[in-house]
Order: structure tokens, then C-alpha cells, then sequence
């Protein structure tokens, strides 16, 4: 199939999609038409204009630019990437109609050769959408209660971490967080693209974002953000909800309020990039960091009054 990582070239940052109708801001940045005509518009009231990808602001309202050249890249891409569908199309008929009709032909669905080949199709849209979804995995996120602090309750599908007020009565462990309400994930991440949704207007103050294994556990070095072992984002109604991110104690507070909530996290292992993102209309980039990787990811959250929840997603790759 086309290349993954040109696939990556060619979307747009804020619907995460293949680019419709690319056009270009002064900065150099490209989005599709669509989508920056919204981000634009929701900009309109206050008067700031700003780009999403590098937040370099402009006096007036940019006017767009057709990038000719993306267009035309997107359309080689998409050319190409039909061809190599329709190989890969012929492959699983030939294979499917020659060396496992069994497993294809269920004899109440496919009647008749029209009936044969809808049947195919459909699963021939299957695959496809496995590939896609191997890309970029939904991951079903499910917190290790072994590494939760004492001052935070997990409930009981391991999906949200609620602030306790008082001391809960687990084992005092080398793996357990001992001075900030946090709890990282069971699941691990070493390869791939993955993405999960985490809903945190529950809480008056949040971290969510990523860490390695060998994080400290113990001392102010423990708090996600404050070490070179996690990369977060952080807010809370303190702040009615303006946000950051924080890596290794430097924080880099962004422009925007949060005003949905719930945020997306996107990783992307090989490529050394952690995003997130506002769920809203349209979904909104906040920030990109850019690493290299050295051991597996895990998820985490810290929560203080109230609780962080991590909703959605499917089984983790």
C-alpha cells in the first residue's frame, strides 16, 4: 500500500484526514479549505487570527492561498493509492474464490454472481478498514490500580481516577505513586499510532498525557510534567479551563481555552510525536511534542478534586 509515512505528509492536522482542498497560510502551514475557513470563523469574534499548527497570529483575517502543488501531490497520491487498491482487491478475490470459498461464500448472502461479488466487496471494505485502523489505533485504555496513589479511587472498569480526600488502604509499593494523585495505565505502547479520549471537566486541576515505566515514583521529581520521563497537558477550573503542556518542569501555556470536555491524545512511537487535541467543532490541535522515544509508553493521569475519565476507544494492538 502507499507509504504510511507520506500518508502522514498529506493530512491535515486539524480533521486528521487526507487533505481536501488544500490551501496555505503566510506562515507556510497547510489545512484543508474547509477546515480553516472554521477555525478562522471561530476566531472572528475576538479579532485574533492565528494559525493551529504554530500559533503565529495575524492582524487580519489571513486570506487563503491554493498550495497548486499539494493539489497536485494529492492527486498522484490518491491515483497511485487506487491502483495499489485494486491489486491488492484482485489478490483477495483470486485468493478467496480459489483457495478458501468457504470462509467467504455463506451460502444465504451470496446467491447468484451479483450476490458473490457485494459479498466479496464487503469484506474485501473490511480488510481495508483494518489496515486503517492497524495505522492508527483506537486504544482501550485501562488504568493499573497497582500504581495508583492512595489519595485517588479507581472505579471499578478501570477507567476513571477519582480524587479520594483521604488515604486509601493499599500497600505502600515500589510501583504505587506515593505523593501526587496519580495512576498510569496497565497497557504499554512501543510501536504504532494510537489515539484515546479523555474527559476532564470532572476536575479542578489535571495532567493527562503519557510516561515511561522507569518514571520515580516517590519526590517532587513524581509529578507528570515535572522530569524528562512524561509529556502532559495540564488545566483545571483554577484556570476556567486555560490549558498548557509540560515536559521535564518547562511549561509552554497555550492561547486558547479548553471549551469541550473532553481532549484526544495521539501518539505516533516511531515518528516521536505526542499530540492533543479539543474535541469540538471542529476538533482543534493544541500542541505537538517532538521526542525520541527510548522505552515504552504508558498512559497517565493525575486528578486533584473531582476525577479524570478516559472514555472510548477498542481493544489495544
Amino acid at each position: 500500500m502507499a507509504s504510511a509515512a507520506l500518508r502522514k505528509e498529506l493530512e491535515c492536522s486539524i480533521c486528521l484526514s487526507l487533505y481536501t482542498d488544500p490551501v496555505t497560510l503566510r506562515c507556510g502551514h497547510n489545512f484543508c479549505r474547509g477546515c480553516i475557513d472554521q477555525v478562522l470563523n471561530t476566531q472572528d469574534g475576538p479579532g485574533v487570527y492565528s494559525c493551529p499548527e504554530c500559533r503565529e497570529e495575524f492582524q487580519e483575517r489571513p486570506t487563503l492561498q491554493k498550495n497548486i502543488t499539494l493539489c497536485n501531490v494529492m492527486e498522484n497520491f490518491l491515483s497511485a493509492h487506487r491502483e495499489e487498491t485494486k491489486i491488492l482487491e484482485k489478490k483477495v478475490l483470486e485468493y478467496y474464490c480459489t483457495e478458501d470459498p468457504d470462509d467467504l461464500c455463506d451460502p444465504e448472502e451470496a446467491r447468484g454472481d451479483e450476490g458473490l461479488i457485494s459479498y466479496i466487496s464487503r469484506r474485501f471494505s473490511a480488510i481495508l478498514r483494518g489496515v486503517t485502523f492497524y495505522v492508527e489505533d483506537p486504544a482501550d485504555i485501562i488504568l493499573d490500580i497497582n500504581t495508583a496513589a492512595n489519595t485517588i479511587i479507581i472505579s471499578d472498569d478501570l477507567k476513571t481516577a477519582i480524587w479520594a480526600g483521604q488515604i486509601q488502604n493499599r500497600p505502600d509499593t515500589a510501583e504505587r505513586f506515593h505523593d501526587y494523585a496519580q495512576v498510569m495505565s496497565s497497557g504499554r505502547f512501543s510501536s504504532g499510532r494510537h489515539y484515546w479520549d479523555v474527559e476532564i471537566r470532572g476536575s479542578h486541576l489535571w495532567r493527562v498525557g503519557l510516561c515511561y515505566p522507569s518514571t520515580d515514583r516517590r519526590g517532587r521529581q513524581s509529578w507528570i510534567g515535572d522530569n524528562n520521563k512524561s509529556w502532559v497537558l495540564n488545566g483545571g477550573w483554577w484556570a476556567q479551563y486555560r490549558c498548557g503542556v509540560i515536559h521535564n518542569r518547562k511549561k509552554i501555556q497555550l492561547p486558547h481555552k479548553i471549551t469541550s470536555a473532553v481532549v484526544r491524545i495521539c501518539l505516533d512511537y516511531e515518528a516521536g510525536q505526542l499530540s492533543f487535541y479539543e474535541l469540538c467543532d471542529p476538533i482543534r490541535h493544541l500542541y505537538t511534542f517532538t521526542a525520541t522515544f527510548t522505552e515504552p509508553l504508558h498512559a497517565v493521569i493525575y486528578v486533584f478534586v473531582g476525577s479524570v475519565k478516559i472514555i472510548g476507544g477498542k481493544k489495544q494492538l
